[in-house]
């Protein structure tokens, strides 16, 4: 009888081994998705907002500022946001770039200020 007590605690031993190595790599994959997020918006989180605190477009970046009524007749839809919300920009090919963007996530329209200055 001791034996076959003897024989599981191996067995248990390597079980409990394993479930630590998948949450270890659980929690990695979850981290590093969780860095990957917050380095594209500013946000500590699994999965990234429509309206994050920061847009990069154009190839640059956008801070969130506050909710605005609408999107200006004149602007176009330029690009979406990684959590899905679409920017709009204005429309033409000036070549320059905005110094004010707006994102619609569904729910409400939010104004997203350039950084760093023209």
């Amino acid at each position: 009888m001791s034996t076959a007590r003897g024989s599981s605690r191996p067995r248990i031993g390597r079980v409990l081994l394993l479930a630590a190595a998948v949450v270890v790599a659980v929690a990695a994959v979850g981290a590093v998705r969780m860095y990957r997020i917050h380095e594209a918006g500013w946000e500590w989180r699994l999965t990234p907002s429509a309206a994050p605190p920061k847009v990069h477009f154009a190839g640059r970046d956008y801070e969130r500022g506050s909710e605005v009524a609408r999107v200006p007749s004149t602007w176009t839809r330029q690009g979406t946001t990684p959590g899905g919300g679409t920017v709009y920009a204005p429309a033409g090919g000036s070549g320059e770039v905005p110094v004010v963007v707006y994102v619609r996530d569904g729910r409400e329209t939010v104004g997203y200020g350039l950084m760093g200055g023209p």
